[in-house]
């Protein structure tokens, strides 16, 4: 029955042993936005015998409430890696597309998204960078209720328009040029090991 599958549904779901670098209130902040009625963690300890030995990187999750099924696993696909923090397997950049289909609809607004695509993307800032920018277009998208392109496009339009900052080397080459000239300087020896801008910029100052 599809129209059961767009409905959503009482669920229940638990994981027995889930690793989980940052603890139960990690695991809070990551699911309680989402939805569910009921978020619970409770710390594995490392030895019931021995409870002396103290907690494992392992909590007992507990979530209920009512989802469409699609939905929970969506969040749990990106959601489960995160809380391990420990891909075993080498993160491509087609890992970006991944993590934003299976992130739509929560992720963009969800208030720990920068430690969500941080984790997902083993920390590989490059990775993180394009998705922080690409979730970001969608939330400006969804609150002024437009498409993800149109926003794209305009944003697009004005970093085309404004004006670019003039690089510190430049800034570097008109001073020297300012300060010869200033001199009266008519012989320079450049000892520099740069790539021969300043000697370009004296050439055509012809004296």
């Amino acid at each position: 029955m599809p129209e059961r599958a767009e409905s959503p549904l009482p669920l229940r779901i638990e994981v027995p042993a889930l690793p989980a670098r940052g603890g139960v209130e990690l695991v809070h902040k990551l699911f309680a936005p989402l939805g569910w009625e009921r978020v619970e963690a409770t710390a594995v300890p490392l030895d019931e015998q021995f409870p002396a030995w103290g907690d494992s990187r392992y909590v007992r999750l507990v979530l209920e409430g009512e989802l469409r099924l699609a939905d929970a696993l969506r969040q749990l696909y990106v959601l489960l890696p995160v809380l391990d923090d420990a891909k075993h397997y080498w993160v491509a950049p087609d890992e970006v597309d991944k993590l934003l289909r299976a992130g739509e609809g929560w992720l963009a607004d969800h208030p720990e998204r920068p430690l969500i695509t941080r984790r997902y993307l083993s920390h590989r800032w490059g990775l993180t960078r394009q998705a922080d920018q690409a979730l970001e277009l969608v939330r400006l998208a969804e609150s002024d209720d437009l498409d993800v392109d149109s926003v794209d496009n305009a944003v697009d339009e004005s970093t085309d328009t404004e004006e670019k900052p003039v690089p510190l080397a430049e800034h570097r080459r008109t001073a020297i040029l300012d300060a010869l000239r200033a001199a009266g300087a008519s012989r320079v020896l450049d000892l520099g090991c740069g790539q021969g801008q300043l000697v370009q910029a004296l050439l055509k100052d012809v004296r």
